[in-house]
């Protein structure tokens, strides 16, 4: 008999394997008719609405202003410093052929072809250093500033290039102040796309900018108006509980108590990226 009966330490479980994506910067491409100037009090006047502090660079160039944001302090090695956006003027491109792939996927306004056909001038917005922020935060950051700008300066519409969406800045600004800086109308996109073999696939594109899996669904028999509103639903989930979905789960299909695996993938169409492959 032992003298003693040590009990053997149990080891804690392995934390699952969860779906990520390296994140990326965020940009906002401010589409105008006529060339934009800068109007430094009115910009400042709007920035302060959505921002309790803020503190604009020392500036002595023509194109560009950049903003300190003390509300959104970012951590580094070296230390914390605030989170930073900015506005910049970009060198002169085709502006119409670098929003092919955004005319392609105009579910929310299909008259955007039209609208923009015009505009031949851009400002660019973006943040800097704020990638360490939770994700959340970040994003709350680039909306109040893209909000800020958008209304000062009124540009004739804003794409996103991180999600492959243009969309028109009233509508923007109005969903904003409807559902809050956390709503995803111009960061989120759903994509449809026509395969040789007569199926269709569609998937999310945005929500990778953040670190967080897309989702992609190849089908034949399902409505793609359906599946939009799906995907769409699915995002929205994934922005608001982080990457909770664990491969070989299941989420609900079209059908109610229809059970679609969850599989880890990587994206069948550009930008590269992870995603949750939906199987029926």
């Amino acid at each position: 008999m032992s003298l003693f009966n040590w009990k053997k330490k149990e080891e804690p479980a392995p934390e699952p394997e969860r779906l990520y994506n390296n994140d990326e910067m965020l940009f906002a491409r401010l589409l105008f008719e006529t060339n934009p100037q800068f109007d430094d009090k009115i910009l400042l006047q709007e920035i302060s609405k959505q921002f309790a502090q803020v503190e604009p660079a020392p500036n002595d160039r023509d194109d560009a202003r950049q903003y300190f944001f003390r509300d959104y302090m970012a951590s580094f090695k070296e230390g914390s410093l605030p989170a930073q956006c900015t506005i910049f003027r970009p060198a002169a491109s085709d502006i119409q052929k670098s929003l092919e792939k955004a005319y392609q996927q105009l579910w929310h306004w299909r008259e955007a072809k039209e609208a923009t056909a015009n505009c031949r001038y851009e400002l660019v917005v973006s943040d800097l250093m704020s990638r360490t922020l939770p994700y959340k935060q970040r994003n709350e950051l680039f909306q109040k500033f893209v909000i800020a700008v958008a209304t000062a300066m009124q540009p004739k519409a804003i794409y996103f290039p991180t999600s492959e969406k243009v969309v028109e800045t009233s509508t923007y600004l109005s969903m904003m102040a409807l559902d809050g800086v956390e709503y995803l109308y111009g960061l989120l996109n759903v994509r449809l796309f026509n395969l040789p073999d007569q199926s269709m696939l569609m998937d999310t594109v945005g929500l990778h900018a953040f670190g967080l899996p897309d989702f992609q669904f190849q089908f034949k028999d399902h409505d793609p108006s359906t599946i939009a509103g799906l995907l769409s639903s699915y995002g929205h989930y994934i922005f608001g509980y982080g990457s909770v979905i664990l491969n070989g789960e299941t989420v609900e299909g079209v059908e109610q108590g229809s059970k679609w695996k969850c599989l880890y993938d990587a994206s069948a169409l550009p930008p590269n990226r992870n995603v949750l492959n939906l199987r029926e």
